[in-house]
């Protein structure tokens, strides 16, 4: 089902086939044949190196959720679309799950039914393609060439829930050589529960309600995933000319959504009883919208194949929250509040050529040469003043009457002005590639990138990569590449902004994420962010005979200056210091920074067996990855915070990057075809993981043990054009782990017992998942 192949250049003109390293490539149907309806989720069923886990309870990460890559995190890897990056998502991950401190591409914003194929590298980082790679190059083609079809999924989730997809394509091509590519698709997902039962006390000493069965005992909050509702349109244009080729491509994704923050109890500060008297679940809802704009032509001259592409792409994320209050109001509050909003734009422009010369070697030489400017931007926007601010009204009621009541929206407060702002970060770049096969058999390759940031003081930033390919018989290929590689921060990392007054004490101080060159950060002794720095090595080996394939891989990639962002600096002490450095009123820092260098280690093995047999047709594949993540040297930060090591890089931090992704994944598949029917299974192993828990020391970490899940799909024809399936993944219902540290008057790692799962689990905890699926092809080309 997944082919291996060698992959032409991803980026570049007709004809400009330099050598890349081995990649896999994801077909149309194999993403299709899986039954999800998302990207990503597709991916982690067909790749064992990637992964994607489903935070839940960490803001508005539940809606826009980031994927990991050979262990490794997401702004590890580039995305490309159709060879060209494709731009990040504006959210920042700030909360302690996997992902956090990262500014991810959002690949569930791209329709299956868009998608051609997806080839995903195995070699070092492609520097041709970008600067922003460490692990490897994710490429989704999308189709210009589709047929004309109508697809839909109908799914039904045991946690509740369910979960739709609806898409098609069109195609219609004029003489003259004019050619329109359209693809939609509309998706709904329910949100979906596994939280427990909230054991706690609800009301105050004495109120009869805490032992009315009304109250005790229910399940308040959420532990699964959102709701959410997207809808995407994209199409495609080419048109011939004078012997160019141009062509365009614009799509759009919008995304509603809806999920959970934590419940608050009748009996908390941030309650206004006269408005909740039973408590709240305040619910976060966000306006998600993701552009992209493609223009480009190729052609040929004097033996030249040329490229010329311009891309814009842009992402806005408004958020708001309801069912809340803000208590520092009273009675007068509103329930609902506009937080602010979040906004990403990536702008490029390419030129490219290439060419073959005969020189009298086995093949003629491949050259190619380009140059890039890019310009990225950020941007923040205050949410409404009552979402955020202190409104001067006392606590009403209880034991704590007439206190300093919390202040902004219960569940997320909006950002605040001194937050608000628009950064930009531009660069230009130069590079070149040159392939030649010295001897029969033999092609190697060579390519470099010279980079530079306006206004950074980056310097000339430079990569480069070599690889190499030797087929000595036919059906044997030995391969190997060694790179080095660089990651520009994002305008995110480097300008994010985050005010709260949180209240402890009867006292508000200053609850601060700032950019690492705020003042106060850099009293503390916060350095500008530098550009991290990878290097990465493989080798591979590819068998293939008529009905057999094979492929092994052994790759390395370490990471210098690894951006992380810090836990929050809020000992006393930095109170009183930074009272002294004339910041009155701040109670705890935190920032991004360079906190020292990682590496991933690992195998990846594949498998692959067809045959027909008369009326017969069976494809087996299987794929095994397994792969260590080391801290290898954790950077010293200098000044006051030096003081205060574990909140630099924390022991919980480097717990995410070493054991919050399964070390080992295995994925089987057999489909088997006769006539009008298809039956397919699908088989997934996730190794263990580890939930850190909320502890600084880890006393409060918890092991999950590996699992094992298996998906199963009939399928028929029932006339030409027109197929249907019906499926059932995660046949056996399995969950991760239960977490087992809690209690009604303890949080332990599971809240009180109310989060019985934990986020890093890689497959989720929804359990079976019932779905049916209709495919027609309408039109015959």
């Amino acid at each position: 089902m997944l082919s291996l192949v060698v992959v032409a250049a991803l980026a570049g003109p007709p004809g400009a086939v330099l050598l890349r390293d081995s990649a896999i490539v994801v077909t149309r149907s194999e993403l299709l044949g899986t039954g999800r309806t998302r990207l990503a989720e597709a991916l982690q069923v067909l790749v064992p190196s990637f992964n994607f886990p489903r935070p839940s309870g960490a803001e508005w990460t539940d809606q826009v959720r980031p994927a990991g890559f050979r262990g490794l995190g997401s702004d590890q890897v580039q995305v490309l679309l159709n060879g060209k990056p494709l731009h990040r998502s504006a959210l920042v991950h700030q909360n302690p799950t996997f992902g956090r401190g990262e500014v991810a591409v959002d690949l569930n914003a791209i329709p299956l039914t868009a998608i051609a194929r997806v080839e995903i590298s195995r070699g070092a980082a492609d520097v041709l393609t970008g600067s922003g790679s460490s692990t490897g190059v994710i490429n989704l083609v999308l189709g210009d060439d589709l047929p004309d079809t109508m697809s839909g999924n109908l799914g039904f989730v045991t946690a509740g829930g369910v979960d739709t997809r609806t898409g098609g394509t069109w195609r219609h091509a004029w003489d003259g050589g004019l050619a329109v590519q359209f693809a939609g698709e509309y998706r709904v997902r329910g949100s979906t529960d596994r939280a427990g039962a909230d054991r706690r006390q609800q009301f105050f000493d004495g109120d009869p309600r805490n032992d009315d069965p009304r109250y005790a005992n229910q399940v308040h909050d959420r532990l699964g995933d959102p709701e959410t509702r997207d809808a995407s349109g994209w199409v495609q244009i080419r048109l011939p000319v004078r012997g160019a080729d141009f062509h365009a491509l614009a799509g759009i994704n919008r995304r509603l959504g809806e999920s959970a923050a934590l419940w608050r109890l009748p009996g908390d500060d941030g309650t206004v009883r006269s408005l909740y008297p039973a408590g709240f679940l305040p619910l976060l809802d966000s306006r998600v919208l993701d552009a992209t704009v493609r223009l480009g032509a190729t052609g040929a001259h004097r033996g030249w194949d040329w490229a010329i592409d311009a891309g814009y792409g842009s992402s806005r994320l408004g958020l708001a929250v309801h069912n809340t209050v803000n208590a520092s109001l009273g009675p007068l509050s509103g329930t609902s509040f506009d937080a602010g909003t979040l906004g990403s734009t990536e702008l490029f422009g390419t030129l490219a050529a290439s060419r073959r010369l005969r020189l009298g070697l086995p093949r003629p030489v491949g050259l190619r040469a380009g140059l890039e400017a890019w310009s990225d931007g950020y941007r923040i926007g205050p949410g409404e003043r009552d979402s955020y601010r202190y409104g001067g009204v006392p606590i009403q009621d209880g034991p704590r009457a007439g206190e300093i009541a919390p202040l902004g929206a219960q569940g997320f407060p909006g950002f605040m002005p001194r937050d608000s702002g628009h950064f930009r970060v531009e660069g230009y770049a130069g590079y070149g590639a040159v392939e030649i096969e010295p001897v029969r058999h033999l092609v190697v390759s060579g390519s470099g990138r010279a980079e530079w940031v306006h206004r950074t003081g980056y310097g000339l930033l430079g990569a480069g990569q070599v690889a190499a390919r030797w087929a000595p018989l036919s059906g044997l290929t030995v391969r190997g590449s060694i790179g080095t590689g660089f990651r520009i921060p994002s305008p995110a990392e480097r300008s994010y902004s985050r005010s709260l007054i949180p209240v402890v004490n009867e006292v508000g101080l200053y609850d601060l994420l700032v950019p690492p060159t705020d003042p106060v950060a850099q009293s503390l002794g916060a350095r500008p962010l530098v550009p991290e720095r990878s290097h990465q090595r493989g080798v591979g080996l590819d068998l293939s005979g008529r009905e057999v394939s094979f492929s092994a891989d052994y790759f390395e990639v370490a990471v210098r200056h690894h951006v992380v962002l810090t836990e929050k600096f809020d000992a006393t002490a930095i109170r009183f210091f930074l009272e002294g450095q004339g910041y009155d009123g701040v109670g705890s820092v935190q920032f991004f920074a360079n906190a020292g260098e990682i590496r991933t280690r690992g195998v990846e093995l594949r498998a692959g067996y067809e045959s027909s047999r008369g009326p017969l047709r069976l494809r087996l594949d299987a794929g095994f990855e397994h792969h260590r993540v080391e801290v290898i040297r954790v950077d010293s930060i200098e000044g006051f915070a030096g003081r205060y090591p574990s909140a630099f890089f924390s022991p919980a931090e480097q717990a995410r990057i070493t054991a919050g992704q399964p070390a080992d994944n295995l994925t089987a598949s057999a489909r088997l075809t006769r006539g009008a029917w298809t039956a397919a299974v699908h088989g997934r192993f996730y190794g263990s993981v580890v939930a850190y828990g909320p502890s600084p020391d880890g006393t409060l970490s918890q092991r999950l043990r590996a699992r094992a899940l298996g998906d199963v799909e009939l399928g028929r024809t029932v006339r030409s054009g027109l197929t249907v399936s019906a499926g059932l993944q995660n046949i056996l219902g399995t969950l991760p782990d239960r977490l087992t540290i809690g209690a009604p008057d303890y949080a332990g790692n599971s809240y009180y017992g109310i989060f019985p799962y934990s986020s890093v689990s890689p497959f989720g905890w929804n359990g079976r998942f019932l779905y049916a699926r209709v495919v027609w092809r309408y039109a015959e080309r």
